[in-house]
């Protein structure tokens, strides 16, 4: 063999020598960073799944009217309502029952904006829940009639309150 000949072929080698060694560093790279990743996924997972059975603790487990009584409390608890108490009447598996909420102070005093978005929540939140009986006044004692130019506050008492949560019915 002669020395071009020789050079050529150790150049051949040192050339697939080095592609190697770039195809290997590559794929060690991409396989350290997928690594990472996963692992960093991994750990959200666990994180999420953490997450989820905490809240599935938390949960309201019930039949009939004692999980909407629950979930009635907890959006007037958002709302900025205070504590609340629902009075059921009726069977839950007999049909139709309403349910009365009483507010527990006596002397309360809402906003508008509060109590609408209760019963907003109230109605779309929870399936087949619908409010029946609803009256408010102004919380300001004394005339109706003001002052031309003067603002009454937007402060409220709710008189009553009743929902009634619907059965489905069997188209027979």
């Amino acid at each position: 063999m002669n020395n071009r000949r020789t050079l050529i072929i150790l150049l051949v080698l040192v050339a697939g020598t080095g592609a190697g060694r770039y195809w290997a560093q590559t794929y060690r790279d991409q396989w350290d960073t997928g690594f990472t990743r996963h692992a960093q996924l991994f750990r959200s997972v666990i994180e999420q799944s953490r997450e989820v059975a905490a809240r599935r603790e938390a949960a309201v487990y019930g039949l009939g009217d004692s999980s909407y009584q629950t979930q009635i409390q907890e959006f007037a608890g958002r709302s900025s309502l205070g504590n609340i108490t629902v009075r059921p009447r009726g069977n839950p598996e007999e049909g139709d029952y309403s349910m009365n909420v009483d507010f527990e102070n006596p002397e309360h005093r809402y906003g508008r904006n509060q109590i609408f978005a209760f019963l907003y929540n109230c109605e779309v939140m929870i399936p087949r829940v619908r409010t029946t009986a609803f009256s408010m006044r102004p919380a300001n004692e004394g005339s109706r009639k003001l002052e031309p130019g003067t603002d009454r506050e937007d402060l409220w008492k709710v008189e009553q309150l009743t929902f009634v949560k619907r059965s489905p019915r069997a188209n027979n």
